[in-house]
């Protein structure tokens, strides 16, 4: 008993010790981030003190590249109606900012090779941006959380358990696997399944084929009781499908199809996230192209979506999901992330507007390297490397051999997804309920007609209310 009191008490002087060194520690930079923001330059002393950023003291860098976001509202593009909402009863729970963009142009095909493969420039800053930047990275509360994480980690003092449902330090729990995540609440699917039948009735006006994916969870659908807390992620899933199927909307749950092709459940997904993993997306993507192929008439080869045919590189303990910067490194381990470079040449005309990107290239041309680059756990979201989307995306397949013209609404799982089905379609329109706050039935109108529509979300997402008066929630497509 005397020597655990022991260990407390050193572990309570150490802390004391570092609490007093990052108090000083603060002081004394607060000071030289202050001077150099005064003089417009460093001196020696800053120089050492901030030898770790070495750019900070240089009166004079080159912009390598100017990352706009435009600012005008996705409603303005693409305008509503004035359709009237489905007749469900609905509260309101989310209010969204618009993200805008302009309209993406199609290009043109060609047989012409792709001469070189664009990359996204590293951006350098003049140094009282970047001592700005170094300064809100390094003193933020995330390394005071993870810190005294670590401490209680060691004394075992257990006072910020992960495991606990109602924990509020973490934001999150652990499931027995390791996996970090959420529970969810019972909802009544009846308002997302009306919005849905509503934008299927849309797309069949418009003679275009609708089909909603069911995206699984990291809770397996064999959970429902989990650290003695109810789940009902899955129950609120079950109930969509239900209600859509006895809707006559064709519907695809890729929940079973995960439980029959991987060895285990969890390891379709990230730890410390609540995504799937970039090799469950282009799982995923063999899993539609098999459906565009027998439902549609698509020419697509399933066969092709496997690891096989792509190159990896891998970036080790790189990606702290959501979940994981809630419990910080003093109680998670970062999960690995791949970037994946197809064999088979991919030339694409890939435009963001969010991003300014308007790129033609290989299939690198997705990848947003400033989400992987440098590394920082707690600022960086590494899974927006693929393609950032914050609205709209548009990829035009310039080989002459791609086929069909599909259209993407959902969630950020599908950024995982579409760059691998690009690679055989004509061109893929995603639009991103996450962030796109226009008129999706105007969007089709404006750049259809596709040869299939196609909706996608995870079991998360059905939390949503829906306040149809706001025009920004996931599930009004009027």
């Amino acid at each position: 008993m005397k020597n655990i009191n022991k260990v407390r008490i050193f572990f309570v002087i150490c802390s004391l010790i570092i609490l007093f060194l990052g108090a000083f520690s603060y002081i004394v930079r607060l000071g030289a981030k202050s001077y150099v923001s005064l003089k417009g330059k460093g001196n020696a002393f800053t120089g050492w003190l901030f030898k770790d950023q070495p750019t900070l003291n240089k009166m004079q860098e080159e912009e390598k590249r100017e990352f706009i976001i435009y600012n005008t509202d996705w409603s303005e593009i693409y305008p509503f109606s004035g359709k009237p909402a489905p007749k469900v009863e609905c509260a309101a729970n989310k209010t969204q900012t618009a993200e805008t963009g302009k309209k993406p142009q199609k290009a043109e095909k060609t047989k012409i090779a792709p001469s070189k493969v664009y990359r996204m420039p590293a951006v350098s800053l003049k140094p009282v941006q970047a001592i700005e930047r170094w300064y809100g990275r390094f003193f933020r509360r995330a390394y005071f959380a993870q810190l005294m994480q670590t401490v209680e980690c060691k004394a075992k003092w257990n006072m910020m358990p992960p495991n606990n449902g109602g924990n509020i330090v973490t934001g999150a729990v652990t499931l027995p696997d390791g996996h970090l995540t959420i529970y969810e609440k019972r909802k009544n699917m009846a308002p997302v399944a009306k919005s849905i039948e509503s934008f299927a009735d849309f797309c069949k006006s418009q003679k275009i084929p609708f089909m909603y994916v069911q995206a699984p969870g990291v809770i397996s659908p064999k959970n429902k009781r989990i650290n003695g807390n109810w789940d009902f992620s899955n129950e609120n899933a079950d109930e969509l499908l239900e209600k859509l199927t006895d809707a006559g909307i064709e519907c695809f749950d890729l929940r079973p199809e995960v439980l029959n092709d991987f060895e285990k459940y969890e390891d379709a997904f990230f730890v410390t996230d609540h995504h799937w993993k970039i090799e469950t997306g282009l799982w995923a993507a063999g899993k539609l192209a098999e459906k565009f192929r027998k439902n549609y008439g698509i020419p697509f080869n399933p066969g092709y979506f496997v690891e096989e045919n792509y190159d990896k590189k891998v970036y080790e303990k790189w990606c702290l999901g959501s979940y994981g910067k809630k419990a910080t490194l003093g109680r998670c381990t970062p999960d690995d992330f791949p970037l994946f470079f197809p064999k088979q040449q991919a030339y694409f005309h890939y435009t963001n507007p969010y991003a300014n990107d308007d790129i033609t290239g290989g299939f690198e041309c997705i990848y947003h390297y400033e989400h992987l680059e440098p590394k920082d756990y707690y600022n960086q979201h590494v899974q927006e490397t693929y393609m950032h989307c914050h609205g709209l995306i548009s990829i035009d397949n310039l080989k002459p051999e791609g086929k069909g013209r599909l259209l993407f609404v959902g969630d950020s799982y599908l950024q995982m997804v579409v760059p691998f089905l690009a690679e055989q379609a004509d061109r893929i329109d995603f639009v991103s309920m996450d962030y796109f706050t226009g008129s999706l039935e105007s969007f089709v109108k404006k750049n259809g007609p596709y040869d299939a529509a196609v909706m996608l979300f995870y079991p998360g997402d059905l939390q949503e209310s829906i306040n149809f008066d706001s025009h920004s929630d996931h599930f009004d497509f009027r």
